[in-house]
């Protein structure tokens, strides 16, 4: 995902985590979208999953920069929702 380019702030890192499928298949997709992420990790158990929740859905995790979780978001989540949780979590407007 193109973060910066789609009016996302980027004053924080973003870390993309895949539920199940090899690195092969990832891959292709992001060649295939023309997609530039700098984070990606494989999570082939699904334990990410489980642990929040969201078996079969996407989730949007929001970190303190300790590494706590201050909220998420089960499910697509719209850009300007993304935005307002950033804002929120890092006091910047």
């Amino acid at each position: 995902m193109g973060v910066e380019e789609n009016g996302v702030r980027s004053c924080v890192p973003f870390l993309f985590i895949d539920q199940r499928e090899g690195w092969d298949t990832i891959r292709s997709y992001l060649v295939t979208d023309n997609l530039k992420l700098d984070h990606v990790l494989l999570n082939p158990s699904m334990q990410i999953s489980r642990d929040y929740g969201s078996m079969g859905l996407s989730i949007t995790l929001f970190l303190r920069a300790d590494g706590t979780l201050a909220s998420l978001h089960i499910g697509e989540i719209l850009r300007e929702a993304l935005n307002a949780k950033i804002v929120k979590l890092t006091g910047s407007t």
